[in-house]
């Protein structure tokens, strides 16, 4: 039954890592074209806040994004979710053209 409950934690393991490996790359590769686009550049912003397990980045005085420590999990989330419609925007515009 040990067998069983590590063979489950490693695959625990790699299903995260591919899901933050495929979520790094694809945020990467969107940005790649679209460096003059904000709306990248911040999720971007909050992928590397993320990373980094929490924090706040101030832009200017009136502008600032915060990724609280505790809420690290529901902020991964929304940041996937805008990550999917802005692509889904993207592919959208050039579908359209």
């Amino acid at each position: 039954m040990e067998f069983f409950n590590q063979a489950i934690d490693i695959l625990k393991i790699l299903v995260m890592a591919l899901g933050a490996g495929l979520a790094v790359w694809g945020v990467i590769n969107l940005l790649e074209g679209y460096g003059s686009d904000n709306q990248w550049e911040e999720i971007a912003d909050y992928m590397s806040l993320l990373i980094k397990g929490g924090g706040k980045l101030v832009y200017d005085e009136d502008n600032a994004i915060e990724v609280p420590k505790d809420e690290t999990p529901a902020y991964l989330e929304w940041t996937l979710w805008r990550a999917a419609l802005a692509i889904s925007e993207r592919l959208y515009r050039f579908c359209t053209r």
